[in-house]
């Protein structure tokens, strides 16, 4: 959740959609370390419709308790910018390796970035 102006050292990650099954999810993130970030995951176990379809996204603002208005989408592929732009929601694409660049910016999220530690400059603009 962003407010008016965020400061960049209390954004913490707090929901992942995730196109695994939860199990398979909460696996990966637990041997990545990374659970300690995420306190709340949607998967494919919880949606009826798949990215690039915006259900996912729009249920994780749900969950979080936020308005489209208080969040950032990250993606990394052009299924996931799709699902962002179409959900309403801020939507920042980040090439991983697997997507070029290319991709994600013929979906046209709201910005790209090349490394996702460049996104506190995201949130000093607002």
């Amino acid at each position: 959740r962003i407010g008016k102006n965020p400061d960049c050292s209390t954004v913490t990650a707090r929901m992942l959609s995730a196109s695994e099954r939860r199990k398979n999810a909460s696996h990966i993130l637990k041997q990545m370390g990374l659970d300690r970030y995420i306190s709340l995951l949607v998967t494919r176990d919880d949606v009826v419709r798949f990215k690039p379809d915006p259900e996912p996204i729009l249920k994780g603002a749900i969950v979080c308790g936020c308005l489209r208005e208080e969040c950032v989408y990250i993606g990394e592929s052009p299924f996931d910018i799709e699902a962002g732009v179409a959900a309403g929601i801020y939507t920042v694409g980040v090439p991983s390796g697997n997507w070029p660049l290319k991709s994600l910016e013929e979906k046209k999220p709201d910005c790209v970035i090349n490394d996702i530690r460049d996104l506190c400059s995201i949130f000093d603009k607002s």
